[in-house]
């Protein structure tokens, strides 16, 4: 049973704010979105949203953090700054992201590296996009419509559960002579 940790932390804190998403941004070492630093901010209720998104805005602004499609990832001299200023987050608050780093960073890089959406175009389409990425080059890319949602979501679902199975499948048939 893993041991709950209390941490003393004032929200409405924008500089503690800002070293804890630089901190999570240099401890994960990958692109994050906005959605997946906000999940430890949310669970351990450092921030609300629209302070995080304030404090995400004004970070890239200070040449802290860079922006490249919707993704975040830290500068050189966000890196500096929060190696010079980490004891002010509070050793309980670093320790959790350390921990989170260490068992999610890899599923965060697998869930970058495969993308599987879908919307309702009509009353009766849902076009399903499924990507494959790797080292920001896409292997694979397919549009396929569905019929309903039901259908959408599973082909979603299924292609995140076996997208290697599915990409290997697909060149074998592809560059095989029979």
């Amino acid at each position: 049973m893993a041991k709950k940790i209390t941490t003393l932390h004032d929200k409405n804190n924008l500089t503690e704010n800002k070293f804890i998403i630089l901190y999570i941004t240099r401890k994960l070492g990958v692109k994050l979105n906005s959605d997946q630093i906000f999940v430890l901010a949310d669970k351990y209720s450092w921030m609300n949203y629209f302070d995080m998104r304030e404090c995400i805005i004004d970070l890239c602004d200070a040449g802290f953090l860079n922006e490249e499609n919707e993704t975040y990832t830290i500068t050189s001299e966000g890196f500096s700054l929060i190696e010079n200023f980490m004891t002010s987050i509070a050793f309980s608050i670093r320790t959790i992201i350390d921990d989170y780093a260490k068992d999610n960073k890899s599923k965060i890089l697998i869930d970058q590296q495969i993308i599987a959406d879908y919307c309702q175009d009509s009353a009766h389409e849902y076009p399903v996009t499924l990507k494959i990425i790797e080292n920001e080059v896409e292997l694979f890319s397919s549009r396929i419509v569905a019929a309903n949602e039901e259908d959408a979501k599973r082909l979603v679902d299924r292609f995140k559960q076996k997208s290697s199975k599915i990409y290997a499948s697909l060149i074998k048939e592809l560059t095989s002579d029979s």
